[in-house]
């Protein structure tokens, strides 16, 4: 425990310190791979006018009217297609950025906790220069992931189709008992896919966040990193254990600081008789401007700390290695 607290001493300095990985970490968590601080899952619900009598905002009105809308209802697969394409040109182009602000962390944390001057420019360039095996190796370990949502999804169509097959000609269940069966089986089941798939991110993010500097301090290929990784892992298993479980329960509490201010907002709204539970539209850009900025702002210096922490502790995993590697003083 107090090589822990010392080696988190030593990351907070060394975060402290170095403010260049500041920007560094925002530009992650721009692109939506910081560690995120702010919980933007507010429920901002407009009450329907069946349930209270009162109608819909105008700008809803005047935006359900609007020709893209209208265009859209008429002929939604041109718009579907290409959102997908959107989606798939900025998930490729964030992941690589992602990748180069990460690689660049790595690299003034390392040179800083060795004692050097670390610079902007270098660790842009360390972190282009490790940009695309950053990016692989992230890749190979997102594909469990993948195929875990891959089977959540299929087994989700199986079980609407199975449900959807057991109604009568009038909608009902021909056989209720069957229908609720499967209806439970598919809740039951997703369920515990989601609780696996939480599982097994969680230790593939920590096994990323070794083999990237591995990556980047001993400058691997992809797959050479994440057998590095693992290797250092299965070595220092309790301090890694608890460092990421701090790190966790570190940005849990910043995000729900983080969260009061929305929630001080939103809430008195939604229970309020006079309020109805409506929201102008330019709260809600508001909340979401919030929410935004706080995920950027306070997120990316929570992301930079995470990685000068990582940083600290990888290399401190060497130098135990190093210790326990060194040959025995000759008998005299």
């Amino acid at each position: 425990m107090n090589n822990f607290v010392d080696l988190l001493k030593r990351a907070f300095g060394l975060w402290w310190r170095e403010k260049i990985l500041w920007p560094l970490g925002m530009l992650a968590a721009l692109v939506g791979y910081g560690d995120a601080a702010a919980n933007g899952n507010v429920n901002i619900s407009q009450p329907s006018p069946s349930a209270s009598g009162a109608a819909m905002p105008p700008w809803v009105e005047d935006l359900a009217q609007s020709e893209l809308v209208q265009s859209f209802l008429r002929n939604p697969w041109p718009y579907l297609f290409g959102l997908l394409a959107l989606v798939l040109v900025w998930s490729l182009v964030a992941a690589l950025v992602g990748a180069l602000a990460h690689g660049s962390m790595i690299r003034v944390a390392d040179v800083a906790d060795q004692g050097y001057a670390a610079s902007l420019g270098d660790g842009l360039r360390v972190g282009a220069a490790r940009m695309g095996p950053i990016f692989l190796l992230n890749l190979i370990l997102a594909l469990p992931v993948i195929i875990i949502v891959g089977i959540v999804a299929a087994t989700v169509a199986a079980s609407v189709v199975g449900a959807l097959s057991s109604l009568g000609p009038e909608g009902n269940p021909a056989n209720p008992g069957a229908f609720i069966a499967s209806l439970l089986g598919l809740i039951f089941c997703v369920l515990g896919i989601i609780l696996l798939l939480a599982l097994v991110a969680g230790l593939l993010g920590i096994w990323s966040r070794v083999a990237q500097r591995a990556c980047v301090i001993e400058i691997l290929g992809p797959v050479a990193s994440l057998g590095r990784g693992w290797q250092l892992i299965r070595r220092n298993l309790g301090l890694t254990l608890l460092t990421w479980l701090f790190q966790g329960v570190l940005g849990w509490i910043i995000g729900f600081i983080l969260a009061i201010p929305a929630l001080a907002i939103a809430v008195p709204r939604i229970f309020s008789p006079a309020q109805g539970g409506s929201f102008s539209g330019g709260l809600i850009v508001a909340l979401i401007a919030y929410v935004l900025l706080a995920s950027v702002l306070v997120g990316g210096t929570l992301t930079a700390f995470n990685s000068a922490m990582w940083t600290v502790l990888y290399r401190a995993f060497i130098a135990r290695e190093a210790v326990a590697l060194a040959p025995a003083p000759p008998i005299m």
